[in-house]
């Protein structure tokens, strides 16, 4: 069954973006018109959460999946991006976002730990380890405050950079191995909020996670059975909603 937004949901009003894999096409089910190429190394199939497609690494490089129109990280002032991912290796950075004057608060890693870079500081771990995060993001609001996601728990993280804008148009990490190397994983779901969500929203949405597919923000029944479709292999899976 293809996938469809929950109208119904709270937060429904709120997306900006639903990036997900909708049957073995990588799609945004909120900006239909976005395009996506993905490299030739990237391989589709489908797990607890649903179809994916899984992102790849060479020599520090990512293989990854272009998309254009690009993502906004810090315009406007009120913003939440979270990430579905499992399968990943240590370290990589979710997307890839990089300017002038200061790296992007959209920039977070996975694996032994979960890390973020706050406006004055370097890389510092919060909230502990989490070895196996499966929901992994951040929030901002303003130059003044923003969170750390990972699972179900919001970690408030203090500045985030400036003010001004700092888009992404790369998943996997950096094609260049800079800023923060590259992340192979298996992406379900990126989705980006025009609110910066709380420790309530967060907690529920991590809750709502399920089989197949399985999450609140998409109407029920709309996920992917794992037991057809989609499997690893060679598609492109190039193309928009």
């Amino acid at each position: 069954m293809a996938l469809t937004l929950n109208t119904g949901h709270p937060l429904f009003g709120n997306l900006k973006s639903f990036i997900c894999v909708d049957g073995g096409v990588i799609k945004d089910l909120v900006q239909t018109g976005r395009t996506f190429t993905p490299h030739a190394a990237v391989t589709y199939g489908t797990n607890g959460y649903g179809e994916f497609f899984k992102t790849a690494q060479v020599s520090n490089n990512a293989q990854g999946v272009a998309f254009s129109p690009a993502m906004e990280t810090c315009d406007p002032a009120q913003k939440t991006i979270v990430v579905i991912v499992t399968d990943h290796v240590n370290l990589g950075a979710a997307l890839s976002i990089r300017g002038t004057g200061g790296v992007s608060p959209g920039t977070f890693w996975t694996g032994s730990a979960v890390v973020s870079k706050n406006r004055h500081a370097s890389w510092t771990t919060t909230n502990g380890t989490v070895p196996n995060p499966t929901m992994i993001g951040f929030t901002r609001t303003g130059e003044a405050s923003s969170g750390l996601i990972e699972n179900g728990t919001l970690t408030s993280q203090g500045q985030l950079y400036y003010n001004g804008t700092r888009p992404t148009g790369y998943i996997g990490g950096d094609t260049t191995g800079g800023f923060g190397g590259c992340l192979v994983a298996s992406y379900n779901y990126i989705i980006e909020f025009d609110v910066a969500l709380d420790s309530t929203q967060v907690s529920d949405l991590y809750a709502s996670l399920g089989a197949s597919g399985a999450i609140s923000l998409l109407s029920a029944g709309g996920g992917t059975d794992a037991s057809a479709g989609g499997g690893t292999g060679t598609s492109t899976g190039s193309g928009s909603g």
